[in-house]
């Protein structure tokens, strides 16, 4: 088999992505389906673009297939508990017609399953239309079941589907361009405070149970855990071992950070260049001078300004 090179697609791959998923279109529509032929396709791939959710993977120098991600889960298939849980959506899956027989389908959702994983999100979610049968049973056959079936009144789509693995691994067909790394370090003031449930309150370090050093990282506010729809807000404060990672994603209602805070983080003024739909971590390492570095990590590619 072919090796195949994965790469973020940019505004000047659009009409690429347009016709795998034309060619796409009118191939179901051949064999009875109205799958993805009841609105126009291009404005929303256009956004999707821009904001570095949609992949093309490439053989060669030919575009074959293209998928979507984005942590932004459908609250007309995903319950408010299941979308404040870290997971990564799947949608605009379509391979070209002439990679039929390669075992591109299950490839590419072994992919996103891995990329899901590498970031710390360990589930990967999707919807495909309720009427497209041979689709449903082509995962079945890939030993995937849906969750259910959701019937929304004026939506095609409703067969859920959802993996979670505890380890993925890269498939060895697939080379993945682009690096997940540092995009700005975040200011920082060494503090000692503790958390007595109802917000940071900080503490005299001659006090006898003093907490562990941490930083407060200025321009990242978290709301009081006492009264999270208040406007008032905190620096966030980060503590912990050295390479330690804090999940910041937005599942489509505000930034959260993974088992840390529950709430949205009230305001993020100082990194404008985040993007709703994608993953970061802030990472907390000590160097060897003593002095702490708090940095913003995500992918580095046209959308993010690394400082």
């Amino acid at each position: 088999m072919s090796a195949y090179t994965m790469r973020r697609a940019t505004p000047a791959d659009l009409d690429a992505v347009m016709k795998l998923l034309a060619d796409r279109i009118s191939w179901l529509h051949d064999r009875g389906s109205n799958q993805w032929s009841t609105r126009d396709f291009r404005p929303i791939m256009t956004n999707a673009i821009a904001s570095g959710q949609t992949w093309l993977l490439w053989e060669h120098q030919t575009p074959v297939a293209t998928l979507s991600l984005t942590s932004v889960g459908d609250p007309d298939f995903w319950s408010t508990d299941e979308r404040a849980t870290p997971a990564l959506y799947l949608s605009k899956l379509a391979t070209a017609l002439n990679q039929r027989g390669r075992g591109l389908g299950a490839m590419l959702i072994n992919w996103a399953n891995y990329y899901a994983a590498q970031r710390d999100v360990p589930t990967l979610r999707w919807d495909v239309w309720r009427t497209n049968d041979a689709l449903q049973d082509y995962y079945s056959r890939i030993g995937i079941q849906p969750v259910r079936i959701a019937e929304v009144p004026g939506r095609w789509s409703g067969a859920i589907y959802e993996v979670s693995y505890q380890a993925s691994r890269q498939p060895s067909e697939i080379i993945t361009e682009g690096a997940y790394g540092p995009l700005a370090v975040l200011d920082s003031q060494r503090k000692e405070p503790i958390d007595l449930g109802v917000g940071i309150t900080d503490v005299d370090p001659h006090e006898a149970r003093p907490s562990p050093h941490t930083h407060k990282v200025a321009g990242l506010r978290v709301p009081c855990l006492a009264s999270p729809d208040a406007e008032t807000a905190h620096d966030l404060v980060v503590s912990g071992a050295d390479d330690h990672r804090i999940l910041l994603y937005n599942p489509g209602t505000g930034w959260r950070l993974r088992d840390f805070y529950s709430h949205p983080i009230a305001r993020w003024v100082s990194q404008p260049q985040l993007q709703t739909g994608q993953l970061y971590h802030i990472s907390h390492e000590t160097p060897s001078n003593g002095a702490c570095r708090i940095t913003l990590n995500g992918d580095i590619d046209a959308w993010h300004v690394t400082a």
